[in-house]
């Protein structure tokens, strides 16, 4: 796939499989050349879907965090529905202190992450390719756990904005 602006430009110094195919591109306008890569792109992207983490970023005014990816002491797994690219609900689970860290922060985990790919075939049959970092199977992660590393209870978050007190609860009747 070749943009516009390489097709206008390009100069060859010998002929190649490259200089052949721009010099029958040349003709093209913009638009006709942009509807082709939109075209391949779409039959690419039908073929294949790239599996990926998106984690919140960016700093977080709240606490001692550094910025507000999930630490890596925060889980003792991460799991992620690839839903969106599978056509079931499916799991893939990491132990995030095996996944690599920030840039940033060593002790926080990256936002994206690539799990793998969903390869689709003729007929729509898929096949799942993951990482090495990834498991299908939670008793494979599992097993790579260790007691050290573990998350204590009073360590965990937990979401109280929704909790009601018992006075709470007695003045709202």
């Amino acid at each position: 796939m070749y943009e516009f602006e390489e097709v206008q430009s390009y100069a060859p110094q010998r002929e190649t499989a490259k200089s052949r195919a721009i010099a029958g591109l040349r003709g093209l306008s913009r638009d006709e050349l942009n509807a082709m890569i939109e075209s391949r792109l779409k039959y690419v992207m039908s073929k294949i879907r790239v599996l990926e983490t998106h984690f919140v970023s960016g700093k977080s005014a709240s606490g001692e965090r550094t910025q507000a990816t999930p630490r890596k002491d925060e889980f003792n797994i991460v799991s992620v529905d690839i839903f969106l690219r599978y056509p079931e609900h499916k799991f893939l689970f990491a132990n995030p202190r095996h996944l690599e860290s920030s840039g940033d922060d060593p002790n926080h985990l990256q936002q994206n992450y690539i799990m793998g790919f969903v390869f689709v075939e003729e007929g729509g049959t898929v096949t799942l390719s993951i990482t090495e970092d990834w498991y299908e199977n939670l008793e494979d992660v599992y097993a790579t756990l260790t007691a050290e590393d573990s998350i204590a209870e009073a360590e965990m978050q937990i979401d109280n904005r929704y909790f009601l007190t018992e006075a709470d609860s007695e003045e709202s009747f």
